[in-house]
């Protein structure tokens, strides 16, 4: 997992995420993918209207060889497939993905997933750095319950406030949580 911050025109930048499998895991749950603006006050604030994400999938039939590959995209838009994301516009995003499952005679044999989104220097910013923590976390477990409401959690904090009381969900229910913090100093 990585993640990038590139500075834009007008006090914007882009955040982008990405995770990338190394070995596809057997489980292909709800995974979320997320990043953070840690202790930043009111310097900065997310621009919901610009977040995305994707996930791209390579499967190979194992009769023939052949392969395919198939982007699947989120927004966060005003339709079904916002409920995809928990926005808090000055703190995180946290976008939900299931992760894609076999088909037919093709066995998924790659996946990428990534969330980008913009952030927009405030009016009153005391600060000359943008700290950006992006973060992920693998479900293990199913649960037809599991949203991504249940996420509202502190990226400083470890799996177990990724439950934050919901009945439905336990630590267990995840693998570990990825993080990868990047730092932009602005003269």
């Amino acid at each position: 997992m990585t993640t990038h911050v590139q500075a834009l025109e007008n006090g914007k930048y882009r955040v982008n995420v990405v995770m990338e499998w190394k070995k596809v895991p057997k489980k292909r749950l709800h995974d979320v993918i997320s990043f953070a603006l840690p202790e930043l006050g009111d310097d900065y604030n997310i621009e919901a209207n610009s977040l995305t994400g994707k996930q791209l999938v390579v499967a190979e039939n194992i009769e023939t060889g052949e392969t395919r590959t198939i982007a699947y995209e989120y927004t966060n838009t005003p339709s079904e497939e916002a409920d995809f994301f928990y926005v808090s516009p000055a703190e995180r995003v946290v976008l939900s993905q299931n992760l894609k499952n076999d088909w037919g005679d093709y066995k998924v044999r790659s996946i990428i997933q990534t969330l980008t989104g913009v952030i927009q220097e405030s009016e009153e910013l005391n600060t000359h750095a943008l700290h950006v923590n992006g973060g992920y976390s693998h479900q293990i477990h199913p649960d037809e319950n599991w949203s991504v409401r249940f996420f509202p959690y502190e990226f400083r904090i470890d799996i177990n406030q990724l439950v934050n009381g919901d009945p439905y969900q336990t630590p267990d229910s995840f693998d570990r949580y990825l993080q990868a913090e990047t730092q932009l100093i602005m003269k």
